[in-house]
């Protein structure tokens, strides 16, 4: 039809002058009068003709109204695009049952359909994609190297991404995904995501239908941290696919050592799910895992067992409290106990002593004698702590049951003194066992009444126990604590132990500020001894004054515990990270801080980090120098998949070596390959609820594509 070279398609224009409504309103009314007429010509002889007439009559007029014309038009179409998205992550470097990875398998696909992809060139534009980014062929043919499979995030990236008219998406993936997609069991939602993203979506497993193998510990489902000495349950659920059911040992293993085994019955193609209970009786970081037997032609054996790490901690400090008479002093410390849920309190204040005489039987009496002997025998190694509360041991014949509570002291117990009239060496400590463990000397020491306001001691301002409030603005809060009434006399501080609190004015015989909380680490245990009766007047004066004063004595008190039974937080030597898990190819870094006994900053101390196995053989070593903060930062590369323990140690601490220690696992899986099962049913409804085509890597994938064609072209001339 067209004969001139310079155009190459045409179309019918109007050229009327009239516009669009007055067009249709025009033609309207002869198309009203026209079926007027016709209609009045039903009965008349010559109505056929006369139609026939009157109709060719409305066209000419609809024709001047209209005056149609032909416009000729150089038209160059536009190629519309395909998105191409090859899923590199690493669960795509697993071997298919041809010994060739999943990826192999795409590139072996590209490399024998050369020609399918150029002929589809020539009508499409070819845009590739992995799943982070724009790309090219050559590079999404690079290695796998992905560490997690987003599909719907890859769908989206390149949909946004493509310039021009989109006619479809190509997906190559195993559609493990680790992701939305990969949780989502409703149809709907594939339903609602296929109308959203608005294209065919094309998908091809590349992973065959048949001969996929492997078992694998998906998923473990236990708590952040578990109480020393209490039961915990560990819960793991364990998949299998390309087996038959079968009866197999699991066990739980803690630091590489077996602690539970269990035969558990694995189903095909459905999760199983085996339960550990096992009760941890050490304190600290441990490195748990579960382990499945490995199978014949499992895809992967890495992923038959997970490590995670859990910190053991107590679950209550249990707490004995000793009071030799009722008081202000004795009855808000022992409220403070109470109230606090991770305290179990036993608590004696004494209202009956031996020599007191009663004229009833002992039967009748509703107060019981002071239980000294079994307290302070059989009982003592249940507790945490000990406080001696202006408690006078002498009339109960406690003389004998002394050492032991030293002896225990010097085994890990926490003990406390608080003062009053009955205390110190008014309740003739200075010459009984316990001399040596409580941190101040001791003579016939008065208590003292006077109104005065402690003050903290340059290592208090430091020190866990009193280090209140940040030391920038300590000065200023230790100026509105409240007051104390009293203070024993004593006579000065040990040189091994550290004053925390100190009387502002008075002075011991040697000069020293009167010590009024002193703090000493005795043998494995750590003892503190209060000079006052009157502490109680910090939580009196938290109940009345709704200030900033208000936990004052609630933090004191929790400190001091956290304190006496070595808390991990308030060790002096600590090894930091910021994750328990790292990948072999990372860069493994920790934090070492290490402080004095009043918790100051050593700067310069040479510190041993060294790194060992699960069968404590050495694998890495340094040898760091702390900063003027006291931190040095350790790096190790290289390190193996496997479960770790880091010690450091330095002889800065109390000269006589000190260590800290914590735990971490290399670890290669991570969610990626953790469970690598091909999702065919992820890739079917993706494709089934765009309008698009899943196929496989062996079918003809490219002559067979779902394609939208939207009608694109652009008008380079045009002549009427």
């Amino acid at each position: 039809m067209l004969r001139n070279p310079d155009f190459n398609d045409w179309t019918l224009v109007s050229l009327s002058p009239l516009s669009t409504t007055q067009i249709i309103v025009l033609g309207s009314c002869t198309l009203l009068a026209t079926i007027f007429l016709l209609w009045s010509y039903r009965h008349s002889r010559r109505s056929i003709l006369l139609m026939s007439l009157r109709v060719c009559t409305a066209l000419l007029i609809i024709g001047f109204l209209l005056e149609p014309a032909i416009q000729l038009r150089m038209v160059r179409k536009i190629r519309n695009r395909i998105a191409v998205i090859v899923d590199r992550s690493l669960s795509m470097s697993l071997l298919n049952p041809d010994n060739k990875s999943r990826h192999e398998s795409i590139k072996q696909h590209f490399s024998e359909n050369e020609d399918a992809l150029q002929e589809l060139a020539r009508s499409h534009h070819m845009s590739w994609f992995d799943l982070d980014q724009a790309s090219t062929l050559e590079q999404v043919l690079n290695p796998p190297q992905g560490e997690d499979t987003d599909l719907l995030t890859a769908l989206d990236h390149a949909i946004t991404q493509s310039t021009g008219s989109l006619a479809g998406v190509v997906l190559f993936s195993d559609g493990a995904d680790t992701g939305t997609l990969g949780a989502e069991k409703d149809p709907q939602f594939f339903k609602n995501l296929g109308e959203r993203l608005g294209v065919p979506i094309n998908t091809v497993n590349v992973v065959p239908q048949e001969g996929f193998k492997d078992v694998w510990v998906k998923e473990i489902i236990k708590d952040n941290f578990a109480f020393v000495h209490n039961t915990m349950e560990i819960e793991a659920v364990i998949e299998m696919v390309g087996y038959p059911s079968a009866t197999v040992p699991i066990s739980l293993k803690r630091d590489g050592s077996i602690i539970d085994t269990q035969e558990v019955l694995l189903y095909a193609d459905q999760p199983s799910r085996v339960r550990f209970r096992s009760k941890p009786d050490v304190l600290g970081e441990f490195v748990y895992s579960i382990h499945v037997p490995t199978f014949a032609g499992e895809a992967l054996t890495h992923n038959n067992q997970q490590s995670f790490v859990l910190k053991v901690v107590r679950d209550k400090i249990r707490v004995l409290q000793v009071a030799g008479r009722p008081s202000w002093d004795e009855r808000f410390l022992r409220q403070h106990l109470k109230e606090n849920p991770n305290i179990d309190l036993i608590s004696f204040f004494i209202l009956r002593t031996p020599t007191d005489q009663s004229s009833v039987s002992e039967q009748e009496l509703s107060l019981i004698p002071f239980p000294v002997e079994k307290l302070f025998t059989t009982e003592l190694e249940t507790f945490d702590v000990v406080i001696f509360q202006n408690f006078d041991y002498r009339p109960y014949r406690m003389a004998h049951y002394l050492p032991n509570i030293r002896r225990a002291v010097e085994n890990g117990l926490g003990f406390v003194m608080l003062g009053g009239e009955q205390s110190f060496g008014a309740g003739g400590y200075a010459k009984s066992p316990l001399r040596d463990i409580i941190p101040v000397t001791m003579e016939r020491d008065p208590l003292v009444i006077e109104r005065f306001q402690p003050a903290p001691s340059i290592a208090g301002r430091r020190h866990p126990i009193t280090a209140l409030v940040s030391q920038g603005s300590s000065a200023d809060y230790w100026q509105g604590v409240p007051s104390w009434e009293n203070y024993n006399s004593l006579v000065s501080v040990k040189p091994e132990a550290i004053t925390l609190i100190e009387h502002p004015k008075q002075k011991t015989p040697s000069g020293q500020s009167l010590p009024l909380v002193s703090v000493m680490e005795a043998g494995a245990g750590r003892t503190m001894a209060i000079a006052s009766n009157s502490l109680w007047r910090w939580r009196f004066h938290a109940d009345s004054s709704g200030s900033e004063y208000d936990r004052l004595y609630h933090r004191f008190w929790s400190n001091a515990l956290r304190w006496l039974v070595k808390d991990p937080e308030h060790s002096r030597i600590r090894l930091l990270s910021k994750k328990k898990t790292f990948r072999s190819s990372e860069d493994i870094s920790l934090e070492v801080q290490v402080q004095g006994k009043s918790y100051e900053p050593i700067a310069f101390a040479e510190v041993d980090v060294e790194i060992l196995a699960p069968d404590q053989s050495l694998m890495a070593h340094q040898q760091v120098t702390t900063g003027e903060q006291g931190r040095a930062k350790v790096h190790f590369e290289n390190l193996p998949e496997g479960q770790y323990s880091v010690i450091a140690r330095t002889r800065e601490v109390d000269n006589a070596g000190g260590q800290g220690s914590t735990v971490f696992v290399v670890e290669d899986l991570g969610a990626e390959l953790n469970d690598i099962k091909p999702r065919s049913d992820v890739l079917n409804a993706l494709s089934q609820h765009s309008g698009g085509k899943a196929f496989h890597l062996g079918d003809n994938i490219w002559d067979d594509l779902v394609l939208s064609q939207p009608k694109v072209e652009e008008i380079d001339r045009r002549h009427n």
